[in-house]
């Protein structure tokens, strides 16, 4: 894996609802943490909540990394068109691995 964490965004709205190719093709490390349906409300936005939340996963992934002797990195889902995640996302030091037309990685 790179230095910075892998960022998997989900698929675009582009009205494709299959999934059936839905497997990356970078495989995913194992062991590893990931993120599912983050959410922050509205009215607690931009207060530093979503980057807390990052900030947990990443300290308990690195405490499993701890006990396990090896790297635990985080992973995260994320839709295509959702830019302030992207942009939280990417501030957090996440990145793409790979795009396909079901994820990005």
């Amino acid at each position: 894996l790179r230095r910075r964490s892998p960022l998997i965004a989900g698929p675009s709205n582009d009205g494709d609802s299959s999934t059936a190719a839905a497997l990356p093709s970078v495989p995913l490390p194992s062991p590893h943490v990931y993120v599912a349906n983050m959410r922050v409300d509205d009215k607690m936005r931009r207060k530093g909540v979503g980057m807390a939340l990052l900030s947990s996963a990443r300290e308990y992934a690195n405490s499993w990394s701890d006990q396990m002797g090896e790297e635990v990195p985080v992973l995260l889902s994320v839709e295509g068109d959702n830019f302030g995640a992207i942009a939280l996302y990417e501030r957090a030091g996440f990145e793409y691995l790979e795009q396909n037309s079901v994820f990005c990685m």
